[in-house]
C-alpha cells in the first residue's frame, strides 16, 4: 500500500514501536516530519509493541494483524504505558495506639 504525496501530507501524529526477539530496539515514527528515528518519545499518539518477526511479516503483508492483537502477540495502545509508581512498603503497624485509654478532658 503507497500512499500518494497529498496523504502523506495529510497524516500527523507519532508511533512508538518496541519490537523484541533477539534484540529490544525502539523506533519512533513522525508521520507529520516524515522521519524515523531510533528510541523512544515522550508522548506518542499510537505505541506499538511486538515481536520483530511479526513487525516484518506485518511490513511484508504477511501478518493478520487483528488475530496478532487478539492473541497477545502484538500490544496497541493510544499512549505509552506510563512507569508504575515505586511499590510501598506495609505501614508499620501503631503499636498500642489504638489501645491506648483517652486521656480525659481537663476543661
Amino acid at each position: 500500500m503507497k500512499a500518494t504525496v497529498t496523504q502523506r501530507a495529510e497524516r500527523r501524529g507519532v508511533c512508538e514501536i518496541h519490537l523484541f526477539g533477539e534484540s529490544r530496539s525502539a523506533w519512533t515514527i513522525n508521520l507529520k516530519a516524515g522521519t524515523v528515528t531510533q528510541g523512544g518519545t515522550k508522548d506518542p499518539d499510537l505505541y506499538l509493541e511486538m515481536d520483530r518477526g511479526d513487525f516484518q511479516a506485518m511490513m511484508m503483508n504477511r501478518l493478520d494483524i487483528e488475530r496478532a492483537i487478539k492473541a497477545g502477540r502484538v500490544a496497541l495502545r493510544r499512549q505509552a504505558p506510563r512507569p508504575r509508581p515505586p511499590r510501598r512498603h506495609p505501614r508499620a503497624p501503631l503499636d498500642g495506639v489504638l489501645s491506648r485509654k483517652r486521656l480525659s478532658n481537663p476543661f
